[in-house]
């Protein structure tokens, strides 16, 4: 009977301590799992990282300034290498460099100009920038004697740019040459040209003909000089030849493609005759279209002045879809 007693009072407490067990247990707050855990440290990062993408560096930012300042500087090396280059050479063409540096002043305004010119001074050495400046000074003064130069119009092409050389001469003096020396050089050669085709070529066999513009262009230096390129060359030829029948003019013009171009001739011939069809076409449109204008004129009178209008607006339209319908 004792036995049986402290059996059931032994089960009692086993009993009572599974329940205390298991009631500290649910008061504690649940374990968080790892996974979980993992989760939130990565969204975190993810964060940081993020933020840290958004935002350059400093190293970044500087590299890129760096970046900047570099090309910049290279481009006034550029430039001031250019002017002292061309500034060397006679006969020269600085002109055709200054014109960009005067256009380019002339559409900022003056202190943004000085300070183009601030920059380009650190390439150049302070002879070179204070001549540069008297260039760029006298070049304006050039532009606006030249717009207010009155020719005759009973002037030859000879005569108008022997009055446009004396100004350059007034203006720049000795450095007239260094501006517009190849220029001059080249002009002086078109109209010795001109006066041999309209002089003597006539005249002359084909070969005859040839020759004597090889000659003038080696008296001029134009070659030597590189101001004659293959196609320039080309088109003065093609000019000796203007009086020739057509088909003794295409197998002269068939030689001169090859001599000027080589590997190139058949593209050049297939340019060509892009070019003749293409001005065929306009001048068929611009006869189409002086007798669409007449056509209409006549029927002004005619229709209200709306009416008449709508009507134009209509076949003209119609008339350009029909010779250029891209």
């Amino acid at each position: 009977m004792n036995n049986r007693k402290i059996g059931i009072f032994i089960l009692l407490i086993c009993c009572f301590g599974w329940w205390w067990l298991a009631a500290t247990t649910n008061l504690q707050p649940a374990a968080q799992p790892l996974e979980n855990v993992g989760e939130h440290k990565s969204t975190a990062n993810s964060i940081k990282t993020e933020q840290s993408n958004a935002q350059p560096s400093q190293d970044a930012l500087s590299e890129a300034a760096h970046s900047t300042e570099e090309r910049r500087l290279q481009a006034l090396t550029k430039l001031a290498d250019e002017y002292r280059q061309l500034r060397a050479q006679t006969p020269g063409n600085l002109q055709a460099w200054l014109e960009q540096l005067w256009r380019l002043c002339q559409a900022e305004n003056t202190e943004r100009c000085e300070l183009r010119l601030a920059d380009l001074a650190q390439g150049l050495t302070a002879e070179e920038m204070l001549e540069l400046k008297k260039l760029l000074a006298a070049y304006q003064q050039y532009q606006q004697q030249l717009g207010q130069l009155v020719m005759s119009t009973d002037l030859s092409p000879q005569q108008r740019f022997a009055e446009i050389k004396a100004l350059r001469e007034l203006v720049f003096g000795e450095q007239t040459e260094t501006m517009f020396g190849q220029e001059h050089q080249f002009a002086e050669h078109q109209f010795k040209l001109d006066d041999f085709q309209q002089i003597e070529a006539a005249g002359l066999s084909v070969e005859q003909r040839l020759a004597k513009l090889n000659q003038l262009q080696q008296q001029s230096g134009i070659q030597s000089e590189g101001l004659l390129g293959p196609d320039q060359a080309y088109q003065q030829a093609l000019r000796l030849l203007s009086d020739l029948p057509q088909a003794e003019q295409a197998q002269w013009q068939d030689k001169l493609r090859q001599q000027y171009f080589g590997d190139q001739a058949q593209q050049v011939k297939a340019y060509e005759h892009q070019q003749r069809q293409h001005q065929q076409k306009m001048l068929a449109y611009q006869e189409a279209l002086q007798q669409l204008d007449a056509r209409f004129a006549a029927l002004k009178s005619q229709l209200e002045p709306q009416t008449w209008q709508a009507q134009y607006a209509e076949a003209l339209l119609q008339l350009r879809l029909a010779y250029f319908p891209n």
